[in-house]
């Protein structure tokens, strides 16, 4: 696949494309890279597919310094992508990137041909003090905080670590290497802005972890 850069209102987003056809892109979820989605992106272009995979802002090779790490606004990079490639576009994202792929087909709906959504971030919730009950669930909060609070690249790496339970995906200490160093190469600002912009969407009462079915726990 071919590195690319698009220029956006307040930075730069890394992506690459591959094959011809319909147009699907794939965004990552918080704190990860565009190489999440690698496996897929093969079996896409031999079934006749366009793929685009993009690095959210302040993620993988996009610039890091934005001014909001909202749904809204990776929604809008969204959409600057797919009118960039010439959509419209399949959009599928994973975990925050669902929030902002169901606000990008709301405000343009033209350019959205579907949307799939694994594991995402878009519905108002609270946290219930039950939840706490779930190993898997309180282990991901803690070292999500701490990595926040702390700005530990270590807390997010095993953070990372307990959102794959079971068997991990071919490739997996070689893809969290590559987000260690990419985090660290942005000294660490990435996960401040995250975690601070997850925190004003609590107390706005628009954000929630939720500790659903099998003590799953998606970062």
């Amino acid at each position: 696949m071919a590195d690319s850069d698009l220029a956006v209102d307040g930075g730069t987003l890394a992506y690459e494309a591959a094959g011809s056809g319909p147009l699907i892109v794939l965004a990552h979820g918080m704190g990860d890279s565009r190489t999440a989605c690698r496996a897929m992106t093969g079996p896409l272009v031999a079934a006749g597919y366009r793929v685009a995979a993009v690095d959210l802002r302040g993620c993988g090779q996009s610039s890091v310094a934005w001014p909001d790490f909202s749904r809204t606004a990776l929604a809008g990079d969204l959409l600057a992508l797919i009118r960039h490639l010439g959509g419209p576009a399949v959009l599928v994202g994973h975990s925050i990137s669902g929030g902002a792929a169901t606000i990008a087909a709301a405000q343009e709906p033209a350019l959205i041909t579907a949307v799939v959504e694994p594991a995402p971030f878009i519905r108002k919730q609270s946290l219930r003090p039950g939840d706490l009950r779930v190993t898997r669930f309180r282990q991901g909060m803690l070292r999500l905080l701490g990595a926040g609070v702390f700005a530990s690249v270590p807390l997010w790496r095993s953070c990372l670590q307990v959102a794959y339970p079971g068997v991990k995906p071919a490739g997996f200490p070689q893809r969290l290497a590559r987000i260690e160093a990419l985090l660290r190469d942005h000294a660490l600002r990435l996960l401040r802005s995250l975690c601070h912009g997850f925190a004003t969407l609590q107390a706005a009462g628009g954000f929630q972890w939720s500790a659903d079915v099998d003590e799953s726990f998606e970062c």
